[in-house]
């Protein structure tokens, strides 16, 4: 279940003391334990946290992570019953609760090959265009989730687009993994600094066209996409599917052919910018100038920008579109590092925040051989399901903050790394994490009501409140 409280009492408005606190660490992950009174050490340095209740920030859209095909292959390793409790730890309101979503659309580098929806060259009418490549495992991972969140929000971004639409005809930039050798030329500058697009007419209405496309035959499987990204990111040159796109040509494509598209064919789905995967300011503003895009989608490489686009684009959405994959190993020291990302993300000012893969095998490894985390690892042989640490952090998140909070300012020393949230209900949580090797110490007040917090050395922390109401 949640844990959101509904306590009715009779005057003013103030939060009742927590009843619970959750806490992970290294060893044991999402303990619930009762609240019981704190007390200090002698000699420790408490800090303060002040949480403002009357001064509301962002709202919050909520959290997920992207429907891979590879996550479906390992989610089939299990029998029936085992896969419906995995998805129901993933979508339902006991678990993660995830709400917002995302997928690729067409291949990417844990789909099991490459494909687009079109790949016969020139086909300007796209009569050649299909998603049958989906349907065997994109749409029914899909399905099967909003068995448990049949409000689940779906959003979408291409990898690359069809090979004929690109100068190097190579669904990559590059022809392998050493170094950077490139299908074409070894000047990284000169690389970033031109399209893999062909930006002619006829391409970019056939590609505007393709995006309509590809929701019109997701609307036919009883899927809706709600948003659409033109590029996951926009600078990265891989040997696996991507294609690099200047601020200037992303921007001419989705201002000039995309939106106009989308607005006509399918008004209810929005349009983000992104995916960027990298700190430039610059990228930034070349796309926002006079845009009518609702928004800019932002990983984890470029997290640093957040706070950029926030303060100079306040009424826009700004989406963290992807954690950091990692490596495979699954461990606690990732963990942290996944919680400092979502700690980042959202005091900078981001609405919402997504995982990468939530379910993969236990080697973990792309179609490309590329080994990365997931939140919960199969064994192909034993068919051992192991939720690992990241599951819970964000669960510490996502299980406590609904659709439509909002965060809330607190003030607090840097070093300490706490945020808070209020539900549309009132419910509050307030969320914690101490990367560091020493305990942490501090009171904290809310509206007026002080109470005493130990976060452990290396940890995660979440406090639910109530709201009670006196008249």
């Amino acid at each position: 279940m949640r844990y959101l409280f509904f306590i009715l009492s009779f005057c003013s408005v103030f939060y009742a003391t927590a009843q619970e606190r959750i806490i992970s660490t290294e060893n044991q992950q999402w303990q619930v334990q009762p609240a019981e009174k704190v007390k200090f050490p002698k000699g420790v340095t408490v800090e303060k946290v002040k949480v403002n209740i009357n001064q509301p920030l962002q709202e919050i859209h909520g959290f997920g992570g992207s429907f891979n095909a590879l996550g479906y292959k390992a989610l089939t390793i299990l029998p029936e019953e085992e896969q419906q409790k995995v998805m129901a730890d993933l979508f339902s309101d006991e678990g993660t609760a995830f709400n917002l979503c995302r997928m690729p659309l067409g291949a990417n580098d844990f789909s099991e090959r490459w494909y687009s929806f079109d790949e016969v060259n020139q086909d300007f009418d796209l009569k050649h265009f299909n998603i049958e490549e989906d349907k065997k495992n994109l749409i029914p991972y899909i399905k099967f989730a909003k068995k448990y969140a049949p409000e689940l929000q779906v959003w979408a971004s291409p990898w690359s687009p069809p090979m004929w639409m690109k100068h190097n005809r190579h669904y990559g930039g590059r022809a392998t993994n050493m170094q950077w050798g490139p299908l074409y030329g070894d000047n990284m500058e000169e690389i970033f600094a031109n399209n893999r697009f062909i930006m002619e007419d006829r391409y970019l209405t056939t590609y505007a066209n393709y995006f309509s496309k590809f929701i019109s035959s997701y609307q036919q499987e009883g899927i809706e996409i709600y948003s659409v990204q033109p590029q996951n990111e926009v600078q990265a040159n891989q040997f696996f599917p991507s294609c690099v796109w200047t601020p200037q040509d992303l921007h001419r494509f989705t201002e000039e052919y995309l939106i106009p598209t989308l607005s006509e064919d399918h008004p209810e789905v929005s349009v983000l910018y992104g995916t960027l995967n990298m700190d430039s300011v610059e990228y930034v503003d070349v796309l926002m100038k006079n845009s009518k895009a609702q928004g800019i989608g932002v990983q984890w490489d470029g997290i640093e920008s957040i706070e950029y686009i926030k303060n100079n684009y306040p009424n826009i959405e700004i989406m963290q579109t992807e954690s950091e994959c990692n490596n495979g190993l699954n461990n606690w020291f990732t963990a942290e590092h996944t919680f400092d990302l979502l700690y980042t993300s959202f005091k900078q000012g981001a609405n919402s925040y997504m995982y990468w893969n939530m379910i993969l095998d236990d080697l973990g490894l792309s179609t490309w051989m590329w080994r990365q985390n997931s939140m919960i690892s199969i064994d192909r042989y034993t068919q051992a399901v192991t939720y690992n640490p990241e599951y819970y952090v964000m669960k510490h998140f996502s299980n406590l903050i609904q659709k439509g909070a909002h965060m809330l300012s607190v003030d607090s020393n840097k070093d300490l790394k706490v945020l808070a949230f209020q539900n549309t209900d009132g419910s509050i949580a307030i969320i914690g994490g101490n990367t560091t090797d020493e305990d942490q110490y501090f009171k904290l007040d809310m509206d007026g009501k002080t109470e005493k917090v130990i976060l452990p050395s290396h940890s995660i922390l979440s406090i639910p409140f109530s709201q009670k109401i006196n008249h």
